[in-house]
Parts: structure tokens; C-alpha cells; sequence
């Protein structure tokens, strides 16, 4: 089931009654409140989630009393996504969730992609695609990592040029809306949930929107049982000073999803290093600290960071949470598409607000992950990939090796790695 909010704006809004809507009469404008409050509108998408049921404002309650008693009762999480988004896009991914986690969504769907895509001549941020693939991954990754996200860089960086300060200003602008979504949950539908079957995960550039709207807000209006921050596009110099204000608004655990070789971060990298700023590392690709600087620092110790990096099939992936898993057995063919069976049981059982499962001490394994032996709480996959070569044909263990084993701690005294960041944008 998906409960849809959104303040784009709609080839036809609901005044008396429920208005149905096609993706394709969900526009990409940001909705202009006029004299209300808030720009948005809620809706049910049907079966099939290739329609929206639209309610009008003050009749929200309609919409939440048709859901079932049997829907009511299975989890639920709140998405709000990130940059790139259309709106076929979005529900799409709320659709991946349902069937691959079992929840039912509420999703805040935001216009993250205002505008059509513009070329521009590449041969002018050729020094800083250079830069980033040297500098951030060329030394550590593997060679297929580094070609692939060489070819999908120069593909995406078209759409950073034309929407990623656009896609910005709209999340600036979107902050009341979020807050009314937000509201608007607490009010109609968490009092029906259990608290412990109400979730949140925030994609990509959606941590830029929850970090502003708790900026402009003060406050969240809705607790959750667990938050996770997926593969975050906002800087991860400075999130020690705000990520545990969060913990004021879950019950169980917060999260911070990471994988060092994710391509979409790693354009938003090279598009930070075409405009000049400094501090490009972004919180969902960092596990990075600067022990020698005065500011708060990149690692946070009370959070849960689930460092993905060379897990199976994690790649270069952006948007792991939607990806299906694959057999434990690591036998047979080897399917792009698919992730770590591990991986996907454990976003299964965090978005349903159950226990993760993780182990509770530094050193230890338990569910297909091993946590590091580090200060910050770092977990990683138990079994990470040594060379992708060889587990494209070998049917044995041994293009695998111990994530514990491999790990280079790199908390400890008098590592000191570049210039300061400048900490005027992020």
C-alpha cells in the first residue's frame, strides 16, 4: 500500500471531492501554497500504484479511514527521496519496498528534478573527474570499480549541471511541506500503527531536506522506531553536530548507510569540485576522520554506520535498498541486480522496526555482518569481495575474504588527509 504526499504541483486538484491522477498529471513544479499553510495534497494509489486517489485538504481523514484494519497492522515507513527523481521514479521505488520489505509507504514525494536535461562540454570538469577518481577511489578500488564509475560519471554529471542547485532550492523550500507531511502522519495514521511498525528511511539528497527542515523547524512532529539515513548527499564533515538531534525522535536505532564507491555521490563530488568547494566527501561515502581538526568531526559514536563497501553486489550502487538479494551460498551465476541476501534481510528487519540483529561487540559476527573493531560503531558485511573477476565464474568461497581481516582502522592517532574543508555550504 502507498500513501502519497506530495507539494508538486497537479494538472488537477482536489476542491470537493477525490480527483484521480495518472504519474504523468503529477508535474515537476514545486506547488505554490497560496493562502494556505502548506502546499500539500495526500493521496491512495490503487492497486497497481499507476494512479493516484487524491483527498482534498481537511478531508486527509477519509483517505486514512478506507485503509484496512489489515493494512493498519503490518509496518509502515515514511520515504522521502532524493535528487533525480520523476515522479514514476519515486513510486517505483515505493513499490520495491513493499514487495522486497513488506511494508506499506508513505511516501513525501518533493520535485527533485525541476528541469529537462541540458548538455554541457565535459573537457571542462575533466581535471576534476580526474582528481575525484585518483584522489577518492582510484587508490583503494578495485579496477572494474574505477571504469564503470569513470563511464557513469561523464553520463551523470548532464543532470548535476542542469538540476542539482535547482533540486536544492526546491528542498529549501520544501521544509513546511515536509514538516505538514510529518504532521499529517502523526495526526491520521499513527495512532493506528504500533510504535513499533513506524519507520523512516531518507535517500540521497532527502537528508539535505531533513536536515533543513529540522534547521527551520526546531523539531520533528512524529517519533519513529528506527531512522536509517541512506547513502546521504549532504557533507559529512559536520554531521556529528546535527544527526543526533534525531535521536530525539526514534525509539530504537538510527542508521547511516555508506558505501565509498557509490557512482551518484561520487558525482556530486566532482560537481562540488566544478564549483570550487572543498569539502566534497559526502556523508553516505565517508567513514573518514579527521582526528587532528578543531571542528566535531566525521564520526558520530552513538550511531549505527552500515558500511556496504565491497559488499556482494553493492558495487557501485546508490540505491541499495531497493535492490533484491541473492542465495547465501555464493555458488552459480552472478546477477548484477542483486545484493547480498544478508543485506536485504537486514533493511528488512530495520524498516519493520524490528531488532537488527547486528553484533553487540567490536569483533564479533552475527547475521551475515561483522562489527569493526573501531571506536564509532562500524558494521560491515561479514564475507566482503576480494575481485569481482573471479566471483563472476568461480563457484567456490575464495573471491571472498573476512571483512574483519581486511579492515584498516582509520580512527587511529595522527592521520591527517588534506586541506580543510570549507563549512560554508552543504
Amino acid at each position: 500500500m502507498l500513501v502519497y504526499i506530495t507539494n508538486r504541483t497537479l494538472k488537477k486538484t482536489p476542491k470537493t471531492g477525490v480527483v484521480t491522477l495518472s504519474h504523468e498529471q503529477i508535474l515537476t513544479k514545486l506547488r505554490k501554497p497560496g493562502n494556505q499553510k502548506d502546499a500539500i495534497y495526500t493521496g491512495l494509489a490503487e492497486g497497481d500504484y499507476q494512479k493516484i486517489n487524491f483527498y482534498p485538504k481537511g478531508k486527509e481523514q477519509d483517505l486514512f479511514n478506507s485503509i484496512s484494519e489489515e493494512e493498519l497492522a503490518k509496518p509502515w515507513v515514511v520515504f522521502l527521496h532524493g535528487f533525480h527523481q520523476d515522479v514514476s521514479e519515486t513510486i517505483e521505488k515505493a513499490h520495491k519496498l513493499n514487495k522486497i520489505h513488506g511494508v506499506n509507504v508513505v511516501l513525501f514525494s518533493w520535485p527533485s528534478r525541476p528541469n529537462p536535461i541540458k548538455s554541457f562540454d565535459k573537457k571542462d570538469i575533466k581535471a576534476q573527474l580526474k582528481q575525484y577518481l585518483i584522489s577518492t577511489i582510484g587508490y583503494a578500488a578495485r579496477p572494474s570499480l574505477v571504469s564503470f564509475a569513470a563511464g557513469e560519471l561523464k553520463k551523470m554529471l548532464d543532470d548535476y549541471y542542469t538540476n542539482y542547485k535547482p533540486a536544492r532550492i526546491n528542498a529549501e523550500a520544501s521544509t513546511t511541506d515536509f514538516y505538514a507531511a510529518l504532521k499529517l502522519i502523526n495526526t491520521h495514521l499513527r495512532p493506528h500503527v504500533k510504535s513499533s511498525q513506524m519507520t523512516m528511511i531518507v535517500h540521497s539528497m532527502g537528508n539535505y531536506l531533513l536536515k533543513r527542515t529540522i534547521a527551520d523547524k526546531g523539531a520533528l512532529p512524529l517519533i519513529f522506531k528506527n531512522i536509517i539515513c541512506h547513502q546521504a548527499d549532504i557533507k559529512a564533515s559536520d554531521h556529528s553536530s546535527w544527526i543526533p538531534v534525531l535521536y530525539g525522535y526514534v525509539t530504537q536505532d538510527l542508521y547511516i548507510t555508506i558505501n565509498k564507491y557509490d557512482v551518484v555521490l561520487g558525482a556530486s563530488s566532482v560537481y562540488r569540485l566544478s564549483q570550487r568547494i572543498l569539502d566534497i566527501e559526502r556523508m553516505g561515502s565517508s567513514t573518514t576522520i579527521r582526528a587532528k581538526r578543531n571542528h566535531q568531526g566525521y564520526i558520530n559514536n552513538t550511531v549505527k554506520y552500515i558500511d556496504f563497501t565491497d559488499g556482494r553486489g553493492i558495487e557501485n550502487k546508490h540505491e541499495i535498498f531497493t535492490c533484491p538479494g541473492q542465495g547465501r551460498d555464493y555458488k552459480g551465476s552472478y546477477d548484477p541486480l542483486e545484493i547480498d541476501q544478508y543485506v536485504v534481510d537486514l533493511f528488512t528487519r530495520i524498516l519493520a522496526g524490528k531488532k537488527d540483529g547486528l553484533p553487540n561487540k567490536k569483533g564479533n559476527k552475527a547475521a551475515g555482518f561483522a562489527c569493526m573493531k573501531t571506536i564509532p560503531n562500524i558494521y560491515k558485511p561479514d564475507l566482503i569481495v576480494e575481485d569481482p573477476d573471479l566471483c563472476q565464474w568461480s563457484d567456490e568461497w575464495d573471491c571472498l575474504i573476512s571483512s574483519l581481516k581486511a579492515f584498516v582502522d582509520p580512527y587511529r592517532d595522527g592521520i591527517d588527509d588534506g586541506p580543510d574543508p570549507d563549512f560554508d555550504d552543504f
